[in-house]
């Protein structure tokens, strides 16, 4: 039997979420998808989950209510369990400052949102490669 892979999405927009999770099970059927609303619920609800229960990839918008994609990255990097979970951020800021900025916060990879789902579904590959390498 196939791991199952836990994606953890923060997007605040309920489309994209739609899309997200389709895409991730287009591109693999053994990945479960949770999503958060906001940033700061989505930090709330990390520091708080049993250890069984953790991602095997966190995936952020970097445009979020309440706290950016970067600051995010910056009030994860409290928690050391999450130090090797790769972090990704998924976004339409394309700004070469910003992108930086969340690699030096700790992103594994900063992607631009693709506008087809055939692209999201490439992306969604991408991501679960990413995962299954640690």
């Amino acid at each position: 039997m196939k791991d199952i892979l836990k994606v953890f999405v923060i997007d605040d927009d309920l489309d994209d979420q739609v899309l997200m999770k389709q895409a991730f099970e287009s591109a693999d059927t053994a990945v479960r998808v949770q999503f958060a609303t906001r940033s700061d619920e989505a930090l709330a609800h990390l520091v708080a989950v049993e250890k069984s229960e953790q991602p095997s990839i966190i995936v952020s918008d970097y445009n979020m209510p309440m706290m950016n994609g970067e600051e995010f990255l910056r009030r994860l990097s409290n928690e050391a369990r999450y130090d090797n979970t790769p972090k990704v951020i998924v976004s339409t800021a394309a700004s070469p400052s910003v992108v930086e900025a969340c690699m030096i916060q700790g992103a594994s990879k900063y992607f631009i949102k693709p506008s087809d789902f055939e692209q999201l579904v490439q992306l969604a590959n991408r991501i679960i490669a990413l995962a299954k390498q640690l």
